[in-house]
């Protein structure tokens, strides 16, 4: 009966021990749960926001970039002064349309259109200078011009490059117009120096070659076949990587009308060696 009697009062202590516990644990209100849930969702919200924000940085760059990049049969070139120019493809190429008189000489900077390529190459294309009003006839504007170009992209406060270029030199004729033909030029820390050579026309096929510091500039007639070696400019100051391309260009002040001048090149070769 003692043991019995012992194993009642164990039950019974278990019993008074577990409704005390049950006292102590205060329930969760509704004001608590309600609390909870809104740090949850505003934490997600946050979260939410983070992620938008960080879609609109990255979209506003991807359309940054396509603003200064286009693809034209299936290469991509960028931009260059993109206010001065615009470029469409053409069959076998494209074209530059000037759309601001802009000049490259000096440190002063006209338009381009270019890749950026690292070491040796070889780039060539053939140059037809027209009047955008009329691709049958030649630039009447003064100094109208635009080819192949290889630039420094690292310098802000001046230029240094090097470019071949066709259209209305600055080389005058008796009756005091411009002469087409072909002009070579080399800029150095904001200082150019430059060559029109008269032509018979403002179309040409131009080839320039990069080897070390060395760049070999070439011309000769649409489909003729001997190249003709224009100049070689000694550039050891030229960094390894470069801007080449195509530029365009104009002489004619920037409050005058706009020049009438497309460049149109075609079978475009860029190779490097």
């Amino acid at each position: 009966m003692k043991n019995i009697f012992d194993h009642l009062i164990c039950i019974l202590s278990f019993l008074i021990v577990l409704s005390c516990s049950q006292d102590t644990i205060e329930p969760i209100s509704n004001d608590e749960n309600s609390s909870n849930e809104e740090q949850i969702d505003e934490t997600n919200n946050e979260e939410i926001e983070e992620e938008e924000e960080e879609e609109e940085v990255s979209e506003n760059e991807e359309e940054e970039t396509s603003e200064n990049e286009i693809e034209i049969n299936g290469t991509v070139w960028s931009l260059f002064n993109k206010e001065v120019f615009s470029v469409e493809p053409t069959n076998n190429g494209l074209a530059l349309d000037l759309e601001q008189n802009a000049i490259w000489y000096h440190s002063a900077q006209g338009g381009l259109l270019y890749q950026t390529i690292t070491g040796d190459f070889t780039f060539i294309a053939a140059v037809n200078v027209r009047r955008k009003s009329n691709q049958m006839l030649a630039p009447n504007c003064e100094v109208c011009l635009g080819g192949l170009m290889a630039r420094n992209p690292n310098d802000t406060n001046s230029e240094n490059y090097v470019h071949v270029v066709a259209g209305n030199t600055p080389e005058t004729v008796n009756d005091g117009m411009d002469e087409v033909g072909v002009e070579h030029k080399s800029t150095t820390n904001g200082n150019s120096s430059y060559e029109a050579i008269p032509e018979s026309s403002s179309n040409h096929e131009l080839r320039m070659v990069r080897s070390g510091s060395t760049f070999s500039l070439y011309s000769r007639d649409i489909n003729a076949s001997d190249w003709n070696l224009v100049i070689t400019y000694e550039r050891p100051d030229l960094p390894n990587t470069l801007q080449v391309g195509f530029n365009i260009y104009t002489a004619i002040s920037s409050s005058s009308s706009t020049a009438d001048l497309r460049v149109i090149c075609e079978n475009i070769s860029l190779e490097m060696n």
